[in-house]
């Protein structure tokens, strides 16, 4: 044992990071006897990168949740995981649903949707109408004659006609029967599907034009992140 470990055992600490591989030696190793005497009353067991336990590995991670609470659970114990990539399609009622049952089947206790909490996205630029006639005017203006993106300071860049068209193009989108902002979905910028495509068919500008607009455009932003 090292001296970093001695002095755990000693002074057990409020939090502890291991990993599940470790969680079950603390369990069964005779010599962390005390560190699993100390956590006796446990609030909480934290997993994050929930969407990787899956398979084989989900399983075992399961059971070890299972024998955590039937050892360490104090009264009000929780779990709770975390995850940037864990929802599926559907709507976000739909996601929190699913997200449910898998969380339900790992912690071995009943997950409520309503206790799902999602991402909460915002604009960056103004909410317009894309299909408003003065708003193509102004994009079309913008696209035949662009201005220096990396000169512009931060407001008249989210006010950018050509910002709030990509924004809402590549960035976010009003979900389906609520008001609640969820992700674009990806896209390329060229080809039959291509959003050059899109532009050009709303403004009339030449398909390749457009896609340079975009690619300076997308670049922009890409600067102000960095700033």
């Amino acid at each position: 044992m090292t001296k970093k470990d001695k002095k755990i055992q000693t002074n057990p600490p409020d939090i502890l990071l291991t990993n599940y591989v470790m969680l079950e030696l603390l369990l069964t190793r005779p010599g962390e006897k005390d560190l699993i005497h100390a956590a006796q009353g446990l609030h909480f067991l934290v997993l994050d990168e929930l969407h990787t336990y899956r398979g084989r590995q989900g399983a075992d991670v399961a059971m070890l949740v299972r024998r955590v609470r039937e050892r360490l659970a104090g009264e009000n114990f929780q779990c709770v995981g975390t995850s940037a990539t864990l929802a599926s399609a559907g709507t976000y009622q739909q996601q929190q649903f699913e997200v449910a049952r898998v969380a339900s089947q790992l912690f071995g206790t009943v997950v409520y949707p309503e206790h799902v909490i999602g991402e909460t996205l915002r604009r960056n630029t103004p909410h317009k109408n894309l299909q408003n006639s003065n708003f193509i005017q102004e994009l079309t203006q913008r696209i035949f004659t662009p201005t220096v993106t990396s000169s512009q300071d931060y407001q008249s860049f989210v006010t950018d006609p050509l910002s709030i068209w990509i924004e809402s193009t590549f960035g976010v989108r009003t979900e389906s029967n609520s008001s609640r902002l969820v992700r674009a979905q990806p896209r390329s910028l060229s080809g039959k599907e291509g959003a050059a495509r899109d532009l050009s068919q709303l403004t009339g500008i030449e398909e390749h034009r457009c896609v340079e607009v975009l690619q300076a455009g997308l670049l922009g932003g890409y600067d102000y992140t960095r700033k």
